[in-house]
């Protein structure tokens, strides 16, 4: 199954795709889309990162050093920024992050993300506003004002 649906928060996401979980669906893959199969209804901890990675061999150090510790990889690929995991062991902690330093670092990756690709496009918006361009160029500004309220709502945190 799919699901198309838009979070600005991880926590909720979280609890989103617990629910999902709980009601027999586990997710499988990430894109434009969130990609389910079907489970056995289950409570279960998922929790989310955003991570992105250059090399292949990174990526795989990472996804091995959760499966080391408890939980397991469910979506994401190197490139992708989007990484989910499930609670394996009721031994293992609640969350993936140490501290509230970790935690707020990856709404400072996603936050350097977003502004990455609203500098990008910002350019087009002027040189394209009078066309249909332009109104893409319109969802580019949206996109740096999407980053700019992460980056306003979490700042404390990413100190």
């Amino acid at each position: 199954m799919k699901r198309f649906k838009m979070f600005f928060r991880f926590d909720r996401e979280e609890k989103w795709l617990e629910e999902m979980a709980g009601n027999g669906w586990l997710l499988c893959g990430k894109g434009l889309f969130y990609d389910f199969q079907r489970c056995t209804p289950d409570r279960c901890t998922i929790r989310a990162d955003y991570r992105e990675f250059k090399r292949k061999e990174d990526f795989w150090e990472y996804v091995a050093l959760f499966e080391d510790s408890g939980w397991k990889h469910l979506a994401g690929t190197k490139g992708s920024g989007n990484q989910y995991f499930l609670k394996l062991r009721d031994s293992c902690t609640e969350d993936i992050f140490s501290d509230a330093g970790s935690r707020a670092g990856r709404y400072k990756r996603l936050a350097g993300a977003w502004m990455g690709m609203a500098v990008v496009f910002s350019p087009y918006c002027v040189i394209f506003r009078e066309t249909l361009a332009g109104s893409m160029a319109a969802m580019m500004f949206i996109y740096l004002g999407i980053a700019a309220w992460y980056w306003w709502k979490y700042r404390k945190e990413m100190k």
